[in-house]
């Protein structure tokens, strides 16, 4: 819908202060868009493609092909500038893609499942593209289902849900979880008892493996001092107490169960 290729049922969209209900063409013209699959013109070399799309945006033709050299250079393909587009892997073509999307110089980028049915070197090409453009004078909205490569990009996180947002912030305040933060305290050698430890204590989900102890709290500079007091004197030799960082997908999940769980 922000992007200009499906009207808005409710509420309302600007990119660059131009409102997309009102000026649906002047927003597109200052956005950029890549899908999961490019849907490329095959039958094209890279050059001409770049350039076509160069002039649709009003550029002369010189302006066009010098255009298309640089974005070329941009993602790493200049080598191929001459040659078709239907000789090169998935990978690159989404690398056209993206070159495509960048055409108008946007200052909005809309990338949507960018990295879909690329195999590990490819997307992980991709994501250092993308990281390049990220720093520029440039919105990038991402929309992806791999939360890892939401965490590695993403400067800031919303979480839709049945079309609501249900969370929105940075990947490290996302992270963070409302019943507190995990810890893992590490020991040279098991415990039996080590339950008292912990007996009284503002801590949740404890859990005891073979030497390894990790719980939750909201309360760490209270709370972690006291049970290393209390480990120690109960003979326990304690090695690391460390926080235990949760990884995107481990909060999303969490955000969708207690959004749903909310009705």
């Amino acid at each position: 819908m922000a992007a200009g290729l499906i009207g808005i049922t409710q509420g309302g969209a600007w990119i660059d202060d131009v409102d997309v209900v009102k000026d649906p063409a002047r927003a597109r013209a200052r956005a950029g868009l890549l899908m999961g699959e490019a849907n490329l013109y095959d039958n094209m070399t890279l050059q001409g493609y770049l350039s076509f799309f160069g002039e649709a945006y009003g550029l002369t033709p010189a302006t066009a092909r010098r255009r298309a050299g640089d974005l070329a250079a941009e993602v790493g393909l200049t080598d191929r500038l001459t040659r078709k587009i239907e000789s090169f892997s998935k990978g690159m073509k989404q690398r056209v893609g993206l070159a495509r999307a960048l055409v108008n110089d946007p200052p909005a980028l809309f990338l949507d499942e960018p990295t879909s049915g690329l195999d590990v070197e490819a997307a992980i090409e991709f994501r250092e593209r993308i990281r390049e453009f990220r720093h520029e004078r440039r919105s990038i909205v991402l929309c992806t289902h791999v939360l890892a490569e939401a965490e590695e990009l993403a400067d800031d996180v919303v979480v839709i849900q049945r079309g609501k947002i249900v969370a929105h912030g940075s990947p490290a305040q996302l992270k963070r979880s409302s019943q507190g933060d995990r810890f893992r305290i590490r020991l040279a050698k098991p415990l039996k008892k080590y339950e008292a430890a912990f007996k009284g204590l503002s801590v949740e989900d404890v859990r005891f493996d073979n030497g390894t102890i990790e719980f939750r709290t909201k309360d760490a500079a209270g709370t972690n001092p006291e049970i290393v007091r209390r480990l120690v004197a109960a003979g326990a030799d304690v090695i690391a107490v460390d926080e235990v960082d949760r990884t995107l997908q481990e909060a999303y999940v969490d955000i969708v169960r207690s959004a749903r769980d909310a009705g």
